[in-house]
């Protein structure tokens, strides 16, 4: 499979099959957000690769309202602290940071869930999540940004066809 075939193919998968993914590929997907392009290449992304037990601990603490979240056999906890573009960036705000993280992380994962359909795994961006409780179960520091998680397993459904935007809607081309 190339890289068009997996952007074409790529869909949020909520249902996932009874079997574990092998640490191993795992981390061939959280490689592959290590070589993606970052601002000034600073890499923010931090990733706490959950497990069963912890899994269910943000169960029995509801940090998820979609019970499906709970299902996958692994969520990637997607997180950076903004301080570090200080160093690249002296005069900036944490506000301005915390967006660089987020357009950051945002990228490195994006190629992760790209190798991922690769790998024949499904995944799902998952925002809605009470994230202070998260940051606290998971020993996240409170300055840092909680991006969102990632479910990841063997796909028991196909996904959802989604409606995209035309071509001719995306752009605007200018003299």
């Amino acid at each position: 499979m190339d890289v068009k075939e997996a952007i074409e193919k790529r869909k949020s998968i909520r249902a996932y099959q009874a079997r574990d993914v092998p640490k191993e590929i795992v981390l061939e997907l959280i490689d592959a957000a290590r070589l993606a392009p970052t601002g000034k290449n600073i890499q923010p992304l931090r990733i706490k690769v959950l497990g069963k037990a912890t899994i269910e601990r943000l169960k029995q603490a509801q940090v998820f309202p979609q019970e499906f979240v709970y299902t996958a056999p692994v969520i990637l906890i997607c997180y950076g602290n903004p301080d570090v573009y200080l160093e690249k960036y002296p005069d900036s705000t944490y506000e301005q940071n915390v967006l660089r993280t987020m357009r950051d992380i945002s990228i490195q994962t994006a190629f992760l869930m790209l190798r991922a359909t690769e790998l024949g795994l499904g995944s799902c961006y998952i925002g809605r999540m009470d994230k202070e409780k998260a940051k606290e179960l998971l020993g996240i520091p409170k300055s840092y940004v909680l991006a969102y998680a990632i479910t990841l397993g063997y796909p028991a459904e196909e996904g959802r066809p989604r409606a995209r935007l035309e071509l001719e809607e995306l752009y605007e081309e200018l003299p």
